[in-house]
């Protein structure tokens, strides 16, 4: 007894081959999202790579100059903070299409999702 006609195996092969080319394309345009902010009075500008890397770092006017040490540490990491999730909100705007109906590709991200309560016992 055949489970399977030649035709449903043709199309389920076919569809996993649209969708591997769909994952292969998606993995080299994330790879290549990145993210530029610039704090408040051009303070501090940095830009972090797909993996929320630090890559660039630059102080576009004197103003970081004007403040304490503990202000300008605050407002390095703060914008370190803003660029990564920039990259996130990226990243989730281009995995959207490829989520499950109910899952949010940025809930992914951050880590909110429980998988576990995904998989329904039988």
């Amino acid at each position: 007894m055949t489970l399977f006609n030649s035709a449903q195996i043709d199309q389920a092969l076919e569809k996993y081959r649209e969708q591997l080319a769909t994952f292969q394309r998606l993995r080299g345009e994330v790879g290549g999202i990145e993210a530029t902010v610039t704090a408040p009075r051009q303070v501090v500008k940095v830009t972090v790579g797909a993996q929320g890397q630090l890559t660039e770092l630059t102080f576009p006017t004197g103003a970081y100059r004007q403040l304490t040490p503990t202000e300008l540490s605050s407002a390095v990491m703060t914008t370190i903070e803003a660029a990564r999730a920039e990259v996130n909100r990226k990243t989730a705007e281009l995995m959207a299409p490829t989520m499950p109906s109910g899952i949010s590709a940025e809930s992914v991200l951050t880590g909110k999702v429980d998988f576990r309560s995904l998989i329904q016992d039988e």
